[in-house]
């Protein structure tokens, strides 16, 4: 944040060009002539389009307006240390953004494409259907977070409001996971995907795990809330550290390890969970996918991703053939039960 101030300065001396639609011309800085379309500056109100590398030299802090990131453009600070700090207004990524501090006070936040963050705090409205990398991840009270993609966590994760955790989507986390609100309010996890913790996880007393996707925690997983749904729990020795709260018989809890760290070498890949009723996991990524049947009779075809929604075929026996990244082709059997 110690940019940031700067940044107000900056935006205040280019007030006069507010509320206009400046986008990139060419690479170079945030705050530079010849950046842009016109002669100026990013003003907050400007709905500003980057279609080039655009470098941060200082942080931005926006209040109204749109900062969107185009596919071929990228946002960066160029290691160092430079923060977004969003307090109203909308910021959409389909391209890359690269910086310290990504903070959204109030308004919108989506991500489409592949954002690597040392912190992250939302506390409005927020989407992701890339691809998110932080050191850190806090996700505030009262408003909800949707991912449909893939966040990994390299260090601490928190869950203070209302956290979907979507069909098809992961949140892997290197440290330690909470879900709990110490604000008064309560804290919803809602998870159709898969959640992998190698450190410590509690969910607190006023506060609900629900779903009917997998959790496995590989550290401490401790429990004074409600944990309802079809929830496939997964711990290090197939039991609770400590639960004193609500668990519901429909619950599963077993004892397999994380799926999302198993290694794997590209013709040595596993399947999970196998059998399985409706989403399978790959422990390796795909350029692509094939569902044969028996018959050899090809069910199903799938683009690149971890997993597959298999909810719409017949019970019987499949087999999987993908084409690893490295063009590699191999292939495993699958029982739809």
């Amino acid at each position: 944040m110690k940019t940031l101030f700067f940044a107000l300065i900056a935006l205040a001396t280019t007030s006069i060009w507010s509320q206009q639609t400046i986008t990139s011309t060419q690479n170079g800085d945030f705050f530079a002539f010849g950046t842009w379309d016109c002669f100026c500056l990013p003003a907050d109100g400007d709905t500003v389009i980057i279609e080039h590398s655009v470098n941060m030299n200082f942080g931005i802090p926006y209040t109204m307006g749109q900062i969107i990131v185009n596919s071929s453009g990228s946002l960066t600070d160029g290691g160092t240390d430079k923060d977004i700090y969003i307090n109203g207004g909308q910021f959409i990524n389909y391209g890359l953004v690269e910086l310290d501090g990504f903070w959204l006070d109030s308004g919108s936040f989506v991500n489409e494409g592949n954002m690597i963050l040392d912190s992250l705090w939302t506390q409005d409205i927020s989407t992701n259907n890339g691809t998110i990398s932080t050191f850190d991840f806090l996700h505030d009270q009262l408003t909800s977070f949707q991912n449909n993609g893939e966040i990994t966590v390299n260090n601490n994760f928190s869950n203070q409001g209302i956290f979907n955790n979507n069909t098809g989507a992961s949140l892997s986390i290197a440290n330690d996971g909470s879900n709990c609100n110490i604000q008064g309010n309560s804290a919803l996890f809602d998870n159709y995907g898969i959640v992998c913790i190698t450190g410590d996880f509690i969910n607190c007393g006023s506060d609900t795990l629900t779903g009917s996707g997998f959790w496995f925690v590989e550290g401490q997983a401790s429990n004074t809330g409600d944990v309802l749904g079809n929830l496939q729990m997964h711990f290090n020795g197939g039991s609770w550290a400590l639960n004193t709260g609500n668990v519901a018989s429909s619950v599963t809890i077993g004892s397999d390890p994380c799926f999302l760290s198993l290694e794997s070498s590209e013709l040595e890949w596993s399947i999970y969970p196998n059998p399985a009723n409706n989403i399978v996991w790959l422990s390796t990524e795909f350029k692509s996918a094939t569902i044969y049947d028996a018959s050899g009779k090809t069910i199903m075809s799938v683009s690149a991703g971890k997993s597959i929604d298999i909810s719409q075929l017949e019970r019987g026996v499949y087999m999987i053939q993908i084409v690893t990244h490295n063009d590699m082709l191999t292939q495993q059997q699958l029982i739809k039960e």
